[in-house]
């Protein structure tokens, strides 16, 4: 569960923005949070930043997370990671939207490096992409792995509208071809029976082609509020999505995203 986040801060965040990250973490069961601002702590300068961090915190404290501050000076990629790390959180939450080309480019590559980088999973956070007031409408990207039912669990706190997503290759005769989609809608079927109780299918898509593209294409089409994908293990050469299209999908999807790195890579991580 994704119970403890880290959230980076630029601390130029409107409170309107940080009021809407709030109702999203909560829809997502989180309890305890940790700001994170990587910039000068010492000073004139430093004070300040410590003041805005309290600010931010005090307004998430009114939605009743616990909330810890964090000042730390670094690298942005590496900072977050370490902090992450040290602070025992599960998860980091990056908040992005696409703005002029010098913005986008920095804040991207930073978002790109954490989903490529981190073994804990990444939120990626798109301010006014919810299109409901209570529960979610969440897209799986399944490539139909042994690690489908633990990333589906993730989902239990929630109340949730499911749309299950398989993009494959199309096989090279018609035979072949109903024999592929005869397993798909079998793996459908098994992917249906390990959901939580708080999860209702409400669609299920078999499609061919470029996976980022129909990912992303179905997102915007259906309405989703999140898309919820795994990543495979970089060291290996094969898991849920590769980490390429993972990234590629948060950064063009007209909604949040969050990437669940291959268990066995989180299960390390903290060994």
């Amino acid at each position: 569960m994704l119970r403890k986040i880290l959230i980076p801060l630029k601390l130029k965040e409107s409170f309107n923005k940080i009021s809407d990250l709030a109702d999203f973490l909560t829809k997502m069961g989180a309890q305890d949070v940790v700001l994170l601002h990587i910039g000068r702590s010492a000073g004139v300068k430093g004070r300040r930043n410590r003041v805005l961090l309290e600010r931010y915190g005090g307004s998430l404290k009114e939605y009743s997370f616990r909330v810890r501050t964090s000042l730390r000076s670094g690298s942005v990629r590496r900072e977050i990671l370490k902090a992450a790390a040290e602070k025992e959180c599960d998860s980091i939450c990056l908040s992005f939207k696409k703005k002029n080309w010098v913005e986008q480019a920095i804040m991207g590559s930073v978002v790109k490096d954490t989903i490529r980088l981190s073994e804990l999973p990444v939120c990626v956070y798109k301010k006014g992409s919810e299109k409901r007031d209570e529960g979610m409408r969440v897209l799986y990207a399944s490539s139909f792995s042994a690690v489908d039912s633990q990333l589906l669990a993730l989902l239990a706190p929630m109340r949730t509208e499911l749309i299950l997503l398989h993009v494959g290759r199309r096989a090279p005769d018609p035979r072949a071809e109903e024999e592929r989609n005869q397993k798909v809608r079998r793996s459908f079927e098994l992917l249906a029976q390990s959901l939580p109780d708080t999860t209702t299918v409400l669609d299920r898509f078999s499609l061919v082609g470029q996976a980022e593209r129909k990912i992303i294409r179905t997102a915007r089409k259906k309405g989703v509020d999140l898309i919820l994908m795994g990543k495979a293990d970089s060291r290996a050469r094969s898991g849920p999505i590769l980490g390429s299209t993972a990234e590629m999908v948060s950064y063009n999807a007209p909604c949040s995203v969050l990437i669940i790195p291959n268990p066995a890579v989180q299960r390390g991580a903290r060994t």
